[in-house]
C-alpha cells in the first residue's frame, strides 16, 4: 500500500492521524480517516497481519495486536478502542465501542457491540450485533436500535474532533500505510 502524507494540520475526514509515539510494527494497514493515539500500539507480529477499517480511533495505551501466524487480522469501520485496551487476535464487525481497559483475545464482535471498562471476553468468545458486554464473567444485553445509532453518530463527531485537536498538539508520523478505500 502507498505511504499516506500528513502534510498539515487543515485535514480531510479521509486522512490519516497517526501521533509521532505511537508504535506501528509490522504488517499494519490503515483505512482512510483512521486516528492513532500517543502511546497506542498497532503490531503485527512475523507472518500476521493487521487491517483497521475506515475512521476507526485507537486511544492512548491501547493495544491492537495481531500474532496469528499466517493470519489477517480485522477491524472494521468505525471502531473506537479506549485508552488502556488491549485486543488481540480478534475480529470486530463495525461501529463496536471498547471502552477503557477492555482485555479481548481471539473474540468476534458483530457490528455496534459496547464493551465495558475493565470487561475480559474469554478466549473464544463470540459477541452477536447491538451486544452491550459489561463486568466480569461478562454479562450481556441487547443495545436497542436507536442508541446504536446515536452511538455511530457520535464516534463520527470523536473522530471529527481528534483529527483536528491532535495535528495541533502531537507530532505525526508520515510513515504509515493505509488501504486506498475501506
Amino acid at each position: 500500500p502507498p505511504t499516506h502524507p500528513l502534510p498539515s494540520p487543515h485535514r480531510s475526514a479521509d486522512e490519516v492521524v497517526v501521533a509521532a509515539d505511537a508504535v506501528v510494527e509490522g504488517a499494519v494497514t490503515l483505512g482512510a480517516g483512521c486516528i492513532v493515539h500517543p502511546k497506542a500500539v498497532l503490531r503485527a507480529t512475523a507472518g500476521s497481519a493487521l487491517v483497521l477499517g475506515r475512521g476507526c480511533v485507537v486511544e492512548e495505551l491501547a493495544v491492537v495486536e495481531s500474532t496469528a501466524a499466517d493470519g489477517t487480522m480485522v477491524l472494521g469501520a468505525g471502531n473506537v478502542v479506549c485508552v488502556g485496551a488491549v485486543v488481540r487476535d480478534s475480529s470486530l464487525g463495525d461501529n463496536n465501542l471498547l471502552r477503557a481497559r477492555c482485555v479481548l483475545d481471539s473474540a468476534t464482535l458483530g457490528d455496534s457491540c459496547i464493551i465495558g471498562a475493565s470487561c475480559l471476553l474469554p478466549t473464544g468468545y463470540v459477541a452477536p450485533d447491538r451486544a452491550s458486554i459489561v463486568g466480569n464473567p461478562p454479562v450481556v444485553a441487547t443495545v436497542h436500535p436507536a442508541v446504536a445509532a446515536v452511538s455511530a453518530t457520535r464516534h463520527t463527531a470523536l473522530r471529527d474532533l481528534l483529527g483536528s485537536a491532535l495535528p495541533k498538539f502531537h507530532h505525526l508520523r508520515d510513515d504509515v500505510a493505509t488501504s486506498t478505500g475501506s
